[in-house]
């Protein structure tokens, strides 16, 4: 029996971290999405340790960008061919503008044209179970 796999973009910190915990208690592979190395594989040790579950795995992607995001469903669609759970728990609040290199602002692009972008390019892997 194939394992339930949940993808938690943004669960290196904060609720996303969270909802990944939980998940791992019940027995899901978990794959964490997030940008720093070190804040990710910290995460990852974390959640591994406090839930027993081996089956915890880090992607690093910048999001920030369309080519991010294409990379990034590229990458996800080598690590597995199917997700049961796709959660979007990106949070960004940042004290001055700072754009992307694509020249959006960086505050509400995680929250309003890259949530479809990430759902978008991802749903081939969704579809393929």
């Amino acid at each position: 029996m194939q394992s339930k796999l949940a993808v938690i973009i943004g669960g290196t910190s904060g609720v996303g971290k969270q909802t990944a915990i939980d998940l791992a208690n019940q027995n899901y592979h978990v794959i964490i999405v997030g940008s720093r190395a070190d804040k990710g594989r910290q995460a990852q040790a974390d959640i591994s340790q406090a839930t027993g579950n081996q089956a915890v795995q880090l992607a690093l992607a910048d999001l920030s960008t369309k080519t991010g995001v294409q990379q990034f469903a590229h990458q996800l669609a080598s690590m597995t061919d199917h997700i049961d759970i796709l959660l979007n728990s990106i949070g960004v609040m940042l004290p001055e503008r700072h754009l992307s290199a694509d020249g959006y602002d960086l505050n509400p692009s995680f929250k309003l044209p890259h949530p479809f972008l990430d759902h978008s390019s991802l749903i081939t892997v969704a579809k393929a179970q």
